[in-house]
């Protein structure tokens, strides 16, 4: 018996590595309630090319959190690519700004747990 394995882009994996070492307060805030949910998310996840702040692949659910760079033009295209490119390959984008993950973790999570419950792929 054997499956196909999609690979990640050369680097992703390395890249997703050093991005869950470093995360922004705003994500470390929101892991934290996310955790709590044990809903199957993970943080930092390649996916293809990219990598997500946080996706549920069962779910097919990416949940993204953009900072004041992402304010930026380049940034904002940057992120509609990436956004169709994920919609291509069957996954739902969810993005929310940095102060609401700051503001109202929970808030947040319980918003990405309705959505993934909707889903009902859990």
């Amino acid at each position: 018996m054997s499956f196909e394995r999609r690979s990640h882009a050369p680097g992703a994996v390395s890249r997703a590595r050093n991005l869950r070492r470093a995360m922004t307060l705003p994500e470390k805030r929101l892991w934290a309630e996310l955790r709590k949910l044990d809903l199957n998310i993970r943080r930092q996840a390649p996916i293809g090319r990219y990598v997500a702040d946080f996706a549920c692949h069962p779910a097919r659910l990416v949940i993204e959190l953009d900072g004041p760079r992402d304010d930026l033009e380049a940034s904002q295209l940057h992120d509609h690519e990436r956004t169709q490119w994920l919609e291509s390959q069957g996954f739902r984008v969810l993005r929310f700004r940095h102060d609401e993950a700051l503001g109202d973790p929970w808030g947040v999570a319980e918003q990405i747990a309705k959505e993934i419950r909707a889903s009902k792929a859990l």
